[in-house]
């Protein structure tokens, strides 16, 4: 014990304590000690306000892939989204001799047009810090607020596939061991531009591209094929006043009931796949919902409270062709539901080829 001191609080010493609003959990903790929704580190766990309230240390070097995660100056193709790489930086120091960033110099990566500012390369841009609050939540229920400067760049060595839409890559690295489903797949897979371009550089479940259709996607595929339909029948003026309706349900059902009387075949739009095409009426079924349903504004007043419920119920009343809701038919969002067994079994089988090169980037 320090000075031999045994019967003074830690041997006598002088403790200062001070407290980090993000600290990081102790050893064999779960969580920082003070704060559950400030940190230091990036997890999957996270919310996006979580994820923005993280206080991370931006390493930065010359030539690092970065993105841009503001809209800072759009007219200079400096928006949230664009990509670049670091080229070079002003810093400043604090009183105590710190330093901090201050400009950020970003060379664009295929600007949408060419950026020439004064006294900068060709598509280089200054990108200044910007002032972000972040509200703290402790143990005890308080709240404490920390403002912190910071340039809104991220380290862009890879990404999402929901980040990556759009985007176009001559060279594709992907990982998909953890991609949800089949639309994953396919976001990820189609950013490379060619297929000698594409690698895959770990194993993944080949069942989510080769399961077929789940029911509720086919479901969703199939009222979007009847709604595109409509459109074009309205556009040439062929639909009779009896196929209307405010909402999805009254306008798909008044649709295929007008067909089913012109033709005794069971109706599929034209150039419809086979995949989604159905054969018989209760293959599809559509769920009819409460057309009728109101909004309902939720207010701790009880007045308030009373005086809405008084006028939702002038409103049922006053309504025409008023249907009570019914449960969701079970046909429709069935998971696994196929009615087109025989369909299925004249898919193509896809072949993706998974390349090993060490030397291949």
């Amino acid at each position: 014990m320090a000075f031999d001191n045994f019967l003074k609080p830690f041997g006598g010493m002088n403790m200062i304590f001070t407290r980090d609003f993000a600290q990081l959990p102790l050893v064999g903790a779960e969580r920082a000690l003070y704060s559950g929704t400030v940190s230091t580190k990036l997890n999957q766990q996270m919310n996006m306000h979580q994820q923005e309230a993280t206080i991370g240390k931006l390493n930065l070097c010359v030539g690092m892939p970065i993105m841009i995660k503001y809209n800072e100056v759009t007219e200079c193709c400096v928006t949230n989204g664009a990509e670049g790489t670091v080229y070079d930086w002003h810093e400043e120091n604090l009183p105590n001799g710190q330093k901090i960033l201050k400009i950020l110099f970003v060379k664009l990566k295929n600007p949408p047009k060419t950026i020439k500012l004064n006294g900068l390369p060709e598509n280089v841009v200054s990108i200044a810090r910007q002032k972000k609050t972040i509200v703290c939540s402790l143990p005890d229920d308080s709240q404490v607020v920390i403002v912190r400067h910071q340039i809104s760049v991220l380290p862009n060595f890879g990404m999402t596939d929901y980040c990556s839409q759009g985007r176009t890559r001559p060279i594709n690295p992907v990982h998909l061991k953890y991609c949800q489903d089949h639309r994953s797949y396919y976001t990820a897979l189609f950013r490379g531009s060619t297929y000698d371009g594409t690698l895959i550089v770990d194993d993944f479940d080949e069942t989510r591209i080769t399961g077929g259709l789940s029911g509720y996607l086919r479901q969703e595929f199939r009222e979007l094929e009847i709604l595109d339909d409509i459109t074009k029948h309205r556009y040439y003026n062929q639909l009779p006043d009896e196929v209307c309706g405010s909402f999805r349900f009254p306008l798909l059902k008044s649709f295929r009931d007008w067909k089913n009387k012109a033709d005794a075949n069971i109706y599929n739009p034209p150039n419809i796949h086979n995949a989604i095409a159905w054969i018989k009426q209760k293959d599809f079924q559509l769920d009819e919902e409460n057309n009728t349903a109101l909004w309902k504004y939720l207010s701790k007043s009880k007045q308030d409270k009373n005086t809405l419920e008084e006028n939702n119920k002038n409103k049922v009343q006053d309504t025409t062709n008023s249907t009570p809701p019914k449960q969701q038919s079970k046909n429709k969002r069935k998971f696994n539901e196929d009615p087109n067994t025989k369909q299925r079994k004249n898919r193509k089988s896809i072949t993706i080829r998974i390349i090993k090169n060490e030397n291949w980037m």
